[in-house]
């Protein structure tokens, strides 16, 4: 379980200073983030939802300032108040961050935060100003005694991880709006490469797939959601002759010794799948099927 020093994610407020270690509440609903690599346990979370520290020496005001510039840099640039706002934001946090502290410069970036939240056009910028605003609702004081003290100076070494609620949601974690990208600029073939990468399946999954994607969608939040499943099966059936000049051993980088085989029991889904991936990674499969044809339940347990 994380050991929190302070967070905020959604309505849930934590905040473990000055208690002695036995008083110290542990918080598990996220899972244990420090555990992400044992030998560099993480110091800090920040996300769409809010903020964790794990870790008292760590700036909290200067991990949000490198957060911030890491999603101004990931930016689509279709709204003003993404592609500028965020920008303009992380200017006017490094000046404040370099300068000491102003309430005045604080109130006009609470605002300017709070515009980017409410007026931005996708996920990315209606979320990535959430850590600002949670920190400075709930532990203005932190801030302050950063800004005060030069701490908010240190900007925290990290590393992102850029999704989306429909990849997320997705067993596999196919890429979902990139393969549409690609569909919408009339590239089938790397739009159905994007799954391929994850599964080999595709026109199966276009068929029969129960579409959590669909489900996360941010688009049920103006209308209805994206139809993920049937651009998949469009696009798997376009690209059918795919296999005819795609997959060769030219595609194997790392090929293994010819006395290193790999037995799959079973051709369904799984089967399938794990002989296929096995395969890109150069190793030699044979796989053992008791019924007539390959496909498990997907080709004698689903109706036509």
């Amino acid at each position: 379980m994380a050991k929190v020093v302070i967070g905020a994610w959604d309505d849930l407020v934590v905040d473990n200073r000055g208690k002695r270690f036995f008083e110290i509440d542990e918080f598990d609903e996220l899972g244990d983030f420090r555990e992400f690599d044992p030998g560099n346990r993480i110091k800090a979370f920040l996300g769409g939802k809010g903020f964790f520290v794990f870790d008292k020496e760590v700036s909290i005001m200067g991990a949000i300032r490198d957060y911030l510039e890491r999603s101004a840099n990931e930016s689509c640039g279709k709204c003003t108040p993404c592609r500028s706002g965020t920008r303009i934001l992380v200017e006017k946090l490094k000046d404040l961050c370099e300068g000491g502290s102003c309430d005045r410069k604080l109130a006009q970036i609470r605002e300017l935060a709070e515009h980017i939240h409410t007026s931005s056009l996708c996920g990315l910028g209606q979320s990535a100003t959430v850590p600002l605003l949670q920190l400075l609702d709930q532990f203005p004081e932190v801030a302050e005694q950063e800004l005060k003290s030069g701490a908010a100076t240190v900007v925290q070494p990290g590393q992102s991880y850029v999704t989306a609620p429909c990849i997320e949601e997705c067993p596999s974690k196919v890429d979902v709006p990139r393969y549409i990208d690609y569909l919408k600029d009339g590239k089938f073939t790397h739009s159905v490469g994007v799954v391929l990468q994850k599964y080999p399946m595709a026109a199966t999954c276009g068929r029969v797939c129960v579409r959590f994607c669909e489900m996360a969608c941010r688009r049920t939040q103006v209308d209805e959601p994206v139809g993920i499943k049937v651009l998949k099966r469009f696009v798997a059936d376009q690209e059918k002759y795919a296999s005819d000049h795609w997959f060769s051993k030219d595609l194997i980088a790392d090929p293994k010794p010819d006395d290193l085989k790999v037995a799959v029991i079973g051709a369904g889904p799984a089967g399938v799948s794990a002989a296929y991936h096995l395969l890109l990674k150069g190793y030699q499969v044979e796989v053992f099927e008791a019924m007539t044809e390959p496909g498990g339940m997907a080709a004698v347990g689903i109706p036509e």
